[in-house]
């Protein structure tokens, strides 16, 4: 969420205090808008929600964007702040499953955040993308812009969807549909046997691209989105999926000004982490990697900004 302040003192230098209800009116109206979003998908009203990551993603006066607002003058102050909500039931069950792993739960990280964040700092990202996560159970969709993750979004559709349609319709065990998914995926299935497998995951792939677009206008909200789209994840090694975005004809349907450059990122793109053993392969590796940044990110937390959303988070009791 984006908020902006009229300061009717522009000549007074930025206190702490003034950046901290900034943020606390940001904090408030996403807390409401995540309770809001939850009841409408679950149909149960006043469902206990708590916070589960957020970040300043940036701080501008006048325009010009500051690492850190304290003492600045100005008239304009614009925040934009990233907060992630889950239901208490289902952090409750996250923390179950560290301690019965004998694991120390450090924090909670929404998963598209943690990718965009990640692969933000690549520099073929600075004026924004768009990150489409295809796991198993579900497909992420995070919208960076500027460099900053403005909003994300998940459908309940992703590789086991298309396992599942194989295994159903060849009459074969999930097992083996999932390895002639995975060879169909690798190039390694042709002719005949090619064009059936096609045929056969052809109509969860439409859904698939009609969920794409759906989200993607939602995430726009009218304005113009940023020129690239980048696929992870193991279900991004679909071809299908791949041909669907491509195909996809994106000038027409939503505000992109020109066809959007669709890549599917390998873990040499992601400059923020090393790997000298040679562990990481696919795009399939590229979600870890990013809760690893996260990790690294949060032993670097010490600025002025992320100082006062702690406090401001502390006083909230979320």
């Amino acid at each position: 969420i984006t908020i902006n302040k009229q300061r009717q003192q522009a000549a007074k230098p930025i206190t702490p205090e003034e950046l901290e209800g900034l943020i606390n009116g940001a904090q408030q109206k996403l807390l409401k808008s995540a309770k809001d979003r939850i009841a409408a998908e679950t149909g149960y009203q006043n469902i206990e929600v708590r916070l589960t990551n957020a970040a300043v993603i940036s701080v501008r006066i006048d325009g010009q964007t500051v690492a850190n607002p304290v003492g600045f003058r100005g008239r304009h102050f614009t925040l934009t702040l990233f907060s992630a909500f889950a239901p208490l039931m289902q952090l409750g069950a996250l923390e179950t499953v560290a301690q019965g792993l004998d694991l120390t739960l450090v924090t909670i990280v929404a998963e598209p955040y943690a990718l965009a964040r990640c692969l933000s700092t690549n520099a073929g990202t600075d004026s924004g993308a768009i990150f489409i996560d295809i796991g198993g159970g579900t497909t992420d969709i995070a919208l960076v812009r500027q460099g900053g993750i403005e909003e994300t979004r998940m459908f309940a559709l992703g590789g086991r969807t298309f396992t599942r349609r194989l295994a159903t319709n060849k009459g074969i065990s999930v097992k083996e549909a999932e390895k002639l998914k995975l060879s169909y995926s690798s190039g390694n299935v042709k002719g005949a046997d090619r064009d059936e497998i096609q045929s056969i995951l052809a109509p969860e792939c439409q859904t698939w691209m009609d969920s794409i677009e759906l989200l993607i206008e939602e995430l726009s909200k009218g304005e113009l989105l940023p020129p690239a789209i980048y696929t992870v994840g193991g279900g991004s090694a679909l071809p299908d999926l791949r041909q669907k975005l491509e195909s996809f004809p994106w000038t027409e349907r939503l505000p992109f000004a020109r066809q959007p450059i669709i890549q599917t990122v390998q873990p040499e793109m992601v400059t923020s982490i090393t790997d000298p053993h040679g562990m990481l392969k696919n795009a399939q590796d590229i979600t870890p990697m990013a809760l690893a940044y996260q990790a690294i990110e949060l032993q670097n937390e010490n600025n002025v900004l992320e100082r006062a959303l702690y406090r401001v988070i502390h006083n909230m009791h979320i």
